[in-house]
């Protein structure tokens, strides 16, 4: 099998849909099947198992997941030191965050930084878990990584990079729109839509929450922060989002951002990287990155300490 077939069983591993894993690859359905029936042959076992409900992986795929990061993350890492030891500053830098399918800013980001760097190409890998985003760059398949969760210190560098305000909100047509200041206490009664348990998000709302008061009675859980946006769209739910998750609604009148008490929370956000390697690629990224505010984010005084 070669890397190519890896990559493809990989990303459908990750979303579990071949249609978005072909979107995604920028192939076409059939040629992510047809990469899939190619390992199931050399291999001789099924990696997927398929049923009306969706795909799963099976006992050999859980298995082949393992070994093809490891494969797939040695030649990335491999091609990108080569093409970062050299005197000019060039090269691929991979970063990696948690978008939660929000429409992040991105782009703009990586036009600025080719205006500056023109020879030194910048990569987004999104991840579904700050977890999977630890693991992804201490196995090098990212070389920097944008945190919400403070990175262990034994194991990378990082620079704080600033706070995201967390703030209500709700769709333009809900009955709260427009109100100065909503009463904590009728927020037991709004249908909530959150993220699952264990994210990050989560834990800081139910944090406030204990604080405040409040024990919805009404919750629905995604990992999707679309999801969230189009539940919020029908102007019977509220949440709580980060500041750059949601401009493009907030800009065209879709949702509001509502006002309570103690509802003022912001979340620290970390660029990191592999004590290891602090390559002129990845330092060049870095200093760029914690220069330019994202949308939503407050830049945040740096740890002189951490930027060695």
């Amino acid at each position: 099998m070669d890397l190519w077939q890896l990559r493809t069983f990989l990303t459908v591993s990750r979303v579990l849909n071949f249609t978005r894993a072909a979107e995604e690859l920028n192939l076409s359905q059939p040629a992510v099947s047809h990469h899939i029936k190619s390992i199931e042959r050399q291999i001789g076992e099924p990696v997927f198992e398929r049923s009306r409900q969706g795909v799963e992986l099976t006992p050999a795929g859980q298995i082949l997941v393992e070994y093809a990061k490891e494969i797939v993350g040695v030649v990335d890492d491999l091609k990108q030191r080569i093409d970062n030891n050299r005197d000019e500053i060039e090269g691929i830098v991979l970063i990696g965050g948690v978008t939660r399918s929000f429409d992040v800013p991105f782009v703009q980001v990586q036009q600025a930084f080719s205006a500056v760097h023109p020879d030194l190409k910048m990569r987004f890998r999104n991840f579904m878990s700050s977890e999977e985003l630890f693991q992804a760059l201490e196995r090098s398949y990212v070389d920097v990584a944008l945190f919400e969760d403070k990175p262990d210190e034994k194991k990378f560098d990082f620079v704080p990079y600033g706070n995201i305000k967390m703030s209500l909100v709700a769709g333009s047509n809900h009955r709260f729109a427009g109100k100065s200041e909503i009463d904590p206490v009728l927020l037991n009664y709004e249908k909530w839509a959150l993220f699952e348990k264990g994210d990050i998000y989560r834990t800081l709302v139910e944090k406030v929450f204990r604080h405040v008061g409040i024990e919805p009675k009404s919750i629905n859980e995604t990992n999707d922060g679309s999801v969230i946006l189009d539940l919020l769209a029908t102007g019977n739910y509220v949440s709580v989002l980060g500041g750059f998750d949601y401009p493009r609604d907030l800009k065209e009148g879709l949702l509001v951002e509502l006002s309570a008490p103690d509802f003022d929370i912001h979340l620290p956000t970390f660029v990191a990287w592999r004590k290891e390697n602090k390559m002129p690629a990845v330092d060049a990224f870095v200093q760029f990155f914690i220069k330019h505010a994202l949308p939503g984010v407050t830049p945040s005084e740096l740890v002189s300490d951490n930027e060695s």
